[in-house]
């Protein structure tokens, strides 16, 4: 199922079904597979359309200053925010969820909280010796936080595992009051599965992808990778959402 979760969406984003299109157009010799592939593809690269998209998927959760952040027990950051690997011993190749980690790190150095719980994926950076959780703890460590406030836990390989064994250790060490880290794309669907826990939640998102979104400009109608990238995380988040769902259903 955890293979299934993780290809599932490759075939049905827009590149992956703008290529089955073709598939089609090519199988079945008919041209109106092309015209779809490139209209498709066309408005998923819109600027315009992926940030409507973001921007709705984005203000689900109410984006919060520090200062209205309530004390908790633990700040929690969820993984996902390394690229490939780099030599031993440089500095970490940062993702685009780096703000995760400096959220989580801002938290607890503001006194939010007296623990820092850092996620390990089970799939490690491309090219790494360490998975992404152990580089993620000495990152903790060297910005000062002390060893035996920052928990590893893991390996998980997607959100709803994170929210199991998460949910485990809470229980077991008495925790009730948890600040959840993570981006304000994966937030809704991060919720939805760490609400099954029973815990007090207070979400904390970062790494936001949109502005206001009251301003519009001619850029916003010419395709670009980056509008299409941006299209792929609303798609790729709603299908996390469905699929779990249907989990939930079928169990």
């Amino acid at each position: 199922m955890l293979i299934l979760h993780k290809i599932l969406p490759l075939v049905i984003l827009p590149v992956g079904l703008t290529l089955l299109a073709l598939l089609a157009a090519l199988a079945f010799r008919r041209w109106a597979w092309v015209l779809f592939a490139a209209g498709w593809l066309l408005f998923a690269s819109l600027p315009l359309v992926s940030e409507f998209l973001l921007h709705g998927l984005e203000a689900e959760v109410p984006e919060l200053l520090l200062s209205e952040v309530a004390p908790a027990d633990v700040v929690l950051v969820l993984s996902g925010m390394l690229g490939p690997s780099r030599r031993e011993g440089y500095p970490l190749n940062w993702g685009e969820g780096f703000d995760r980690f400096e959220g989580g790190i801002r938290l607890w150095k503001a006194g939010k909280a007296s623990f820092l719980v850092l996620m390990d994926p089970a799939f490690a950076p491309l090219g790494a010796q360490t998975s992404e959780g152990k580089q993620l703890q000495k990152e903790a460590w060297a910005a000062g936080i002390p060893r035996k406030n920052v928990l590893l836990l893991g390996p998980v390989g997607n959100t709803a595992q994170e929210a199991v064994l998460f949910g485990a250790v809470a229980r077991q060490r008495g925790w009730q009051r948890v600040l959840l880290v993570t981006s304000a794309t994966h937030m809704p669907r991060a919720l939805e599965r760490f609400r099954r826990t029973g815990l007090d939640l207070q979400p904390y998102p970062v790494d936001y992808r949109t502005g206001s979104g009251d301003r519009t400009s001619l850029m916003d109608f010419f395709p670009s990778a980056h509008a299409l990238a941006g299209t792929e995380i609303f798609f790729r988040e709603w299908i996390g959402r469905i699929y779990y769902r249907g989990l939930d259903w079928f169990y």
